[in-house]
Formats: C-alpha cells, structure tokens, sequence
C-alpha cells in the first residue's frame, strides 16, 4: 500500500527517483522494509550464535549487540517518521519469521540452490 509520510518525514529512502510509476513520491509501505531486513539479519545470525562454539561470553555480547541494531534501526524508522509504529512491529515480525524459517532451512535451500 501508499499513502503519505507521516508529517516531518526525512531521509526515508536511499535514492531520490523520478516518479514515474504512479505512487506518490512522498509514498510509504507496510510492512517497513528496512525492519524486516533488520530483524531477519539480526534474527539469523543470533541462531547461528547460539548454535555456535562460540564461549558464553561471546554469545552473550553478540545477541545483545544484534538485538540492540535490530530495535535501533527499528526505532530509527519511527524516529525520522518513515513509518508508523504499527508497519515497523509488522516488518519486525515478518523479519523475525524469516529469518528464524531460513535459519531452520539453510541446508535445504543451498542443496536447491547449489545442488
């Protein structure tokens, strides 16, 4: 979906493109894409922390450090007022999903992959 930016909105996308598809520039979408890549990212390589060797201490400082990046790029989308609070929760969700879902399947998806 579109519609427009809360008020105040700044530093939203990556690139400022023409707009040549019919949604409005100033547009938003649920769920947040940059929650979800955030979330997935921290949610995998958590698992693969704690399934790791790795000593306990490591592990501890790791899940903290992930977790932190995860909730902060969260945050910072509602911050700058890129996205509701509510599309930032749905993305982290779907994010947490994914990642947790690829984690689970990594092995099967690299032998369809990779043969």
């Amino acid at each position: 979906g579109y519609g427009t930016r809360p008020k105040g909105a700044k530093f939203c996308g990556i690139f400022v493109t023409p707009n040549t598809d019919g949604i409005p520039k100033n547009s938003y979408g649920m769920p947040s894409g940059h929650s979800q890549n955030a979330i997935f990212f921290s949610t995998y390589v958590i698992l693969n922390l704690i399934n790791s060797n790795y000593n306990y201490l490591t592990k501890v400082y790791g899940i903290i450090l992930f977790t932190l990046a995860g909730v902060g790029i969260m945050y910072s989308r509602v911050y700058l007022k890129c996205h509701t609070v509510e599309q930032v929760i749905v993305g982290g969700l779907i994010g947490g999903i994914l990642g947790a879902l690829y984690f689970k399947n990594k092995d099967k998806i690299k032998k369809i992959i990779f043969g």
